[in-house]
């Protein structure tokens, strides 16, 4: 978050994060860059870095290159090409799964595959990475900024 202050300007207080990485999620609510952090609910199985992984690796229903967010493809990509399922909130809790998504990046572009369609790389990796980021705020269901 501290980077994304130096290249932003400062981060509203307080804001929700969505931290990611290869084995784990946090959602946190942040009053103060610098003080409290408190979390908000967490993956309880597949992460956003996880799914990133195993969507973008060498598998048969791979993209090229998704597994790092910065990527070319889904830069020139439109995010709102495919409708891909955002994480899903489990129990009543705030925790949540990047499962659901990964498997219907899958599927999807098997689909595509079997029926000797061209897989819009951009726009699969564009529209993945939209429903990682589009996770649901656990007090309403609505969109993180």
């Amino acid at each position: 978050m501290a980077v994304d202050q130096l290249e932003h300007g400062p981060l509203p207080e307080p804001c929700v994060a969505l931290l990611v990485s290869g084995g784990h999620s946090s959602l946190l609510l942040v009053d103060d860059v610098t003080g409290r952090v408190r979390s908000l609910g967490a993956t309880i199985d597949d992460a956003a870095g996880e799914a990133y992984d195993k969507v973008g690796a060498g598998s048969r229903h791979a993209l090229p290159r998704l597994a790092r967010p910065s990527t070319v493809p889904a830069a020139s990509g439109n995010p709102a090409a495919i409708r891909f399922p955002r994480a899903k909130l489990h129990d009543g809790t705030s925790d949540f799964s990047f499962a659901g998504l990964k498997t219907a990046v899958a599927r999807w572009v098997e689909a595509r595959r079997d029926a000797g369609e061209t897989v819009p790389v951009e726009d699969v990796a564009a529209s993945f990475q939209e429903a990682v980021a589009d996770s649901p705020d656990p007090q309403g269901g609505r969109r993180l900024p």
